[in-house]
């Protein structure tokens, strides 16, 4: 396996056009037999792509006059009446704590109902389990050589989870996961989207590589035989061959953590394993 690492820097000039004659020949040479600086490469163009939707992102605006307004009508009932706080006034808090936090969806502001009242007896004390957070829809933004489960992938095809990725030996794969976020397999590569769901995203890299774009606040992790890769908002790599890992962070930071279970594999969020390091970039990580 390749222990070459990448020069960004020259990677970045020649993507942006900014090499002479000779340093662009140069570079060329070096990526038609070098996997490793080609996925490098793929990740760059897969960053500017999501980039710019992630600056044009909307951002989720708050009526903060008219829930006031309804935090004092609530309040001077309840001074009146002396009954314990109701739920739906912490729930109205809650759901301004998000809105604060950036992790609503962008909606026309609507006329906000009266607050009800809190009810004069618990009925029932019985607990439901939590709905299902929805799955999250992607699709391919470019493929050569390139499978989607037992099917040919082409351009725009749908990626849902649980599907099954896999590359040629000079294949490639590019898909978008959520707004802003994607990916871009290398050759020789098998992929399987673990999970796609609005609160998290997780890949299970079998071999090869897998480069990742995330926006900031998505929950994204990558999982590599024994490890897990684990992020919010950044730019890396990771390459699998068998039980070694190695990982290449270009922008924002990680943590690489253990996975001690099958839970993990098998997308449970609450098998959390060991942390093995915290990277900022620039930084390499190899499981050696």
């Amino acid at each position: 396996m390749s222990e070459h690492a990448p020069k960004l820097r020259a990677l970045l000039a020649y993507d942006a056009d900014a090499l002479s004659v000779t340093g662009r020949a140069r570079i060329e040479a070096h990526l038609a037999g070098c996997e490793v600086c080609q996925g490098e490469l793929a990740t760059l163009r897969l960053y500017d792509e999501l980039s710019a939707e992630v600056r044009s992102a909307p951002v989720p605006q708050i009526d903060y006059d008219r829930m006031e307004l309804a935090l004092r009508r609530e309040a001077r009932a309840q001074a009146r009446g002396g009954r314990a706080l109701p739920l739906a006034l912490l729930a109205l808090a809650a759901a301004v704590l998000l809105g604060v936090l950036g992790l609503q969806r962008r909606e026309t502001p609507a006329p906000m109902a009266a607050l009800p009242s809190a009810p004069a007896a618990v009925a029932s004390t019985t607990t439901h389990p939590p709905e299902p957070m929805p799955t999250l829809s992607g699709t391919t933004t470019a493929t050569a050589d390139a499978q989607v489960g037992e099917a040919r992938a082409t351009l725009e095809t749908a990626l849902h989870e649980g599907d099954v990725l896999e590359t040629g030996p000079q294949g490639t794969l590019h898909g978008r996961l959520a707004a802003g976020t994607g990916f871009a397999l290398g050759g020789a590569s098998r992929l399987t989207l673990r999970r796609m769901r609005a609160d998290g995203i997780a890949l299970e890299l079998e071999r090869g590589q897998v480069s990742n774009a995330v926006r900031t606040g998505i929950h994204y992790r990558v999982e590599a035989g024994p490890y897990r890769v684990v992020v919010r908002g950044t730019r890396f790599s990771v390459r699998r061959d068998g039980d070694h890992v190695h990982v290449s962070l270009a922008e924002g930071a990680v943590a690489v953590e253990a996975l001690p279970t099958a839970d993990s594999r098998a997308g449970d969020a609450a098998a959390d394993g060991r942390t093995l390091a915290v990277l900022h970039a620039p930084a390499e990580w190899d499981s050696a």
